[in-house]
């Protein structure tokens, strides 16, 4: 397991084989190349992620109607670019 960005970096440089598990990561893994997209990361590095672009705004939207399914409104705090 590596946390941050620098230690899931240095563990990917260090193997190829053996899982790493990021967690809390603050930095675009796929952007680091630390994984070939959010949906398949492929590859030996897989967890999660704060910053992982706009393509996963969609999936939060869809897990929230299901948790609430009665849900009319949603508010976000961030901006997507």
């Amino acid at each position: 397991m590596a946390e941050g960005t620098q230690g899931v970096v240095a563990a990917k440089n260090a193997t190829e084989t053996i899982p790493i598990i990021m967690i809390a990561d603050s930095a675009d893994p796929v952007l680091l190349g630390l994984i070939a997209s959010v949906v398949r990361p492929g590859g030996n590095v897989t967890g999660l992620s704060y910053s992982v672009g706009p393509e996963i705004a969609g999936k939060q939207l869809e897990l929230l109607k299901e948790t609430v399914p009665k849900v009319r409104r949603v508010a976000a705090d961030e901006v997507i670019q």
